[in-house]
């Protein structure tokens, strides 16, 4: 065998044990199931959401800013139901026959998955905007 082989298979030395215990040993600060978050972790985790924010504030800038003058900015979430979005909500809510007041013969061309997850939220009543925010999110 040859050394580079053998040096992948030995047992790890006092040393990287020593450091593991330290990283703990930092990340213990945090409560619960958090303790295991390393300061990377917690860094990215930041950065995720203050871009989250960030896209929240700009939808709904956008919505008052795009306004055209003739009535109320649409709602934050309405902004995400467009294109596709309300092919999804009607698969989600009537299935693939769609929701009657419309012919929906290309609805087969949407695959189930997403639908089948929003629909349990918007059937709880969560707006399908905000539904498929969660969705996509997790």
């Amino acid at each position: 065998m040859s050394d580079d082989v053998a040096a992948e298979h030995r047992e790890p030395s006092a040393d990287a044990v020593f450091v593991s215990a330290e990283r703990a040993a930092e990340a213990s600060a945090l409560p619960g199931p958090l303790a295991r978050l390393t300061k990377a972790d917690v860094s990215t985790l930041r950065w995720w959401l203050v871009t989250r924010i960030a896209v929240l504030i700009a939808v709904g800038a956008s919505a008052w800013l795009l306004t055209s003058g003739k009535g109320k900015p649409s709602g934050i979430f309405a902004r995400w139901v467009q294109w596709d979005a309300v092919n999804f909500n009607v698969i989600a809510q009537f299935g693939y026959a769609g929701d009657g007041s419309r012919k929906a013969p290309y609805f087969e061309a949407f695959f189930p998955g997403f639908p089948l997850t929003l629909r349990p939220l918007v059937n709880l009543g969560v707006p399908v905007g905000l539904a498929g925010l969660l969705v996509s999110a997790t």
